[in-house]
């Protein structure tokens, strides 16, 4: 954690009035701390270990098919047959490796943008 704001070192410029407003428009008026009221040594509060919230299984398994989904998509669009359609029906690619690598990234987006929407759409229902 950081330092305490009330322990970094500070100058003794004065503030001017625009500076203030400025201030004070940011960050608002200092607000006075309330007390809490004491309590007898027996009923004293201890604080708590924070509390681990864990997603329900559902979610758990459709992240999991998530997963799976965008290595199944990678899987398909690295084949070799996908380079060799993608050359003989978009001839540019066959002469520019760069333009290929695009053809593919834009294929795995839209097979992923379908199979995602679908596993979505399917989970609603």
């Amino acid at each position: 954690m950081g330092d305490l704001i009330h322990k970094l070192p500070t100058d003794e410029i004065v503030i001017s009035g625009e500076d203030k407003e400025s201030l004070l428009l940011l960050f608002g008026a200092k607000e006075e701390k309330q007390e809490l009221p004491k309590t007898e040594p027996d009923t004293e509060v201890v604080d708590a270990a924070p509390t681990v919230i864990l997603p329900r299984s559902g979610e758990l398994a459709r992240e999991g098919v998530l997963i799976l989904t965008y290595i199944l998509c990678f899987f398909i669009v690295s084949l070799q047959w996908v380079d060799d359609l993608l050359q003989v029906y978009i001839p540019l690619c066959k002469n520019s490796w760069i333009v290929r690598h695009l053809v593919k990234a834009v294929l795995f987006a839209l097979i992923l943008w379908i199979v995602v929407n679908r596993v979505y759409l399917m989970s609603s229902a």
